[in-house]
């Protein structure tokens, strides 16, 4: 017997199990039929939808069931019209390249549908936060990618409506590159980074925290750091703790100094040979004898000298020549420093950097050139040495007289008996006291009254022998 549907036009409504059990029947209906197929099975329903009688179908099946065939459900386009899951509160698993493309097959879902999507790129970020249904996201992207989206994927995991996240690098040998304000801002973004994780952290500011931060951070592989001269100066130390870490640091006020030790100098080469454009020093505690090579180096421009006396003494010349680049001279003890006449004109650019636990004394000035420094020596004269000959040592008595800075006056010829007269001799007693060595003296002009003087003047008779005429 054959049937005839009265609206041939009106697919039959049948669930997969009704169909199956009166398939036979429905045979009989004359002129054919079409059906539309509810709950079936995922793994059923493209095969189904080959059946040319199939009009429209739906899915009902499990989480893991509708994950498994999404692509395969997502071929049968209109004809599929709705996906029911048969384990509510299950999220289905779909890749982030089908979130992407299959976008109306997912609007088929149910209501209540949860979704867990992996391997979703990070630009999909954005997008996968704003969907309520999504409550798994794991991102996997390059190093280049991640770092470029970095913030995003902050904004992306702070608001997204308590989604579990993880991000994870498809190309684990090569760092993700952030700046440093996004390793200390994106902390939400950085703390779901899974996996073999590398950090390339640029331009971070030179702050304590901030350096013990990365420096301790097992994932950052590589830093460089940002700031004015006197955050780096005050952070120095730990920039040298950074060891390798450190590439790079930028000074963006190069004209500062950044000051250290000389032994520090020595010991931080490695780290200031990462300063973009070289680090501009100024070295304080410099030893004499080292000063001069240091200098050479163009990154010095200043030295501050601290050593002993002797030392300073010995190596003055050599200070001179870098003269420009010293800020002070200091002893390590205070002293005196004994320099030739021709010291004083040569090296008095280094000596004008003395500080005040430094005298000067001079060795072998002439009698004019003593009466000169009186007036116009450097500034930390505390002592003048005459050496001059005897005819000129008489010719200027009148300007070494009582003259205090003057120590002591050495006749270069002293076999020849220094000329005085009479009154020459008498005023002039304490400056002639301070002849050394040696000496005779030819007075002339004494009074008869004076002889008993002159010849019982006991400085006379222990140091030196007299004609008189």
């Amino acid at each position: 017997m054959l049937f005839r549907s009265s609206d041939a036009s009106t697919p039959l409504a049948l669930t997969v199990t009704q169909w199956a059990r009166n398939i036979g029947t429905l045979a009989k209906i004359k002129d054919g039929y079409s059906v539309n197929v509810s709950q079936v099975a995922a793994n059923k329903a493209y095969a189904l939808a080959q059946d040319s009688r199939v009009s429209q179908l739906s899915v009902k099946d499990t989480a893991a069931a509708i994950s498994a065939q999404l692509d395969s459900l997502s071929q049968l386009g209109s004809r599929l019209t709705s996906i029911d899951q048969s384990d509510a509160g299950q999220s289905i698993s779909v890749t982030g390249r089908q979130y992407a493309q299959q976008s109306s097959t997912l609007d088929k879902l149910g209501q209540n549908a949860l979704l867990s999507v992996r391997k979703a790129m990070a630009s999909q970020a954005t997008a996968l936060a704003a969907d309520t249904r999504v409550k798994q996201i794991a991102i996997e992207d390059s190093s280049l990618n991640l770092g470029g989206s970095i913030d995003a994927l902050q904004t992306a995991v702070t608001s997204s409506n308590g989604a579990s996240w993880s991000i994870k690098s498809t190309t684990d040998l090569n760092p993700i590159a952030i700046s440093g304000s996004q390793y200390l801002l994106d902390t939400d973004a950085l703390g779901v980074l899974r996996g073999r994780v590398k950090l390339a952290v640029s331009d971070l500011s030179a702050i304590s925290n901030n350096l013990s931060q990365v420096t301790s951070d097992a994932r950052v592989s590589s830093v460089s750091v940002k700031d004015q001269g006197s955050a780096l100066q005050a952070q120095l130390s730990k920039l040298v703790g950074m060891g390798d870490k450190l590439q790079r640091v930028t000074q963006t006020d190069a004209s500062t100094l950044i000051t250290m030790s000389a032994t520090d100098w020595g010991k931080y080469q490695t780290t200031l040979g990462k300063w973009q454009s070289g680090a501009q020093v100024a070295l304080t505690s410099v030893k004499a004898g080292a000063a001069a090579k240091l200098a050479s180096d163009w990154r010095v421009k200043q030295l501050s000298i601290a050593d002993t006396v002797s030392q300073i003494n010995l190596n003055l010349d050599a200070l001179q020549s870098i003269a420009p680049q010293i800020q002070v001279v200091a002893p390590s003890v205070a002293g005196t420093v004994s320099v030739s006449m021709n010291q004083v004109d040569s090296d008095a650019a280094v000596m004008a950097k003395f500080n005040s636990d430094i005298s000067i004394s001079v060795k072998d000035a002439s009698a004019v050139d003593a009466q000169n420094l009186l007036t116009q020596g450097p500034a930390n004269l505390a002592e003048i040495h005459v050496l001059d000959t005897g005819s000129q040592i008489v010719s200027q008595l009148a300007g070494l007289k009582n003259k205090s800075m003057i120590q002591s006056i050495q006749i270069q010829d002293p076999a020849i008996p220094l000329a005085l007269t009479a009154t020459q001799w008498a005023s002039n007693r304490t400056t002639l006291a301070k002849i050394t060595g040696n000496v005779q003296f030819a007075v002339s002009d004494a009074t008869v009254a004076k002889l008993p003087d002159l010849l019982n003047d006991q400085r006379r008779s222990e140091e030196h022998t007299s004609e008189l005429q």
